[in-house]
């Protein structure tokens, strides 16, 4: 993801960058699917800072 990541940065065309962004979602629906009481632990930590302000 590091590395998708790092190319949307460097790269500025738009087909280039909706392919990443389909990557990414690909990578965390499977990140969800084989993991999903992390994920749930990190939407409430994520729910928590926001509410915070943070």
């Amino acid at each position: 993801m590091e590395a998708v990541l790092a190319e949307l940065g460097s790269r500025t065309e738009s087909k280039q960058s909706q392919g990443h962004r389909d990557r990414i979602g690909e990578a965390l629906g499977l990140f969800e699917t084989s993991h999903p009481n992390l994920t749930l632990i990190l939407e409430q930590v994520i729910d928590t800072l926001a509410g915070m302000g943070l």
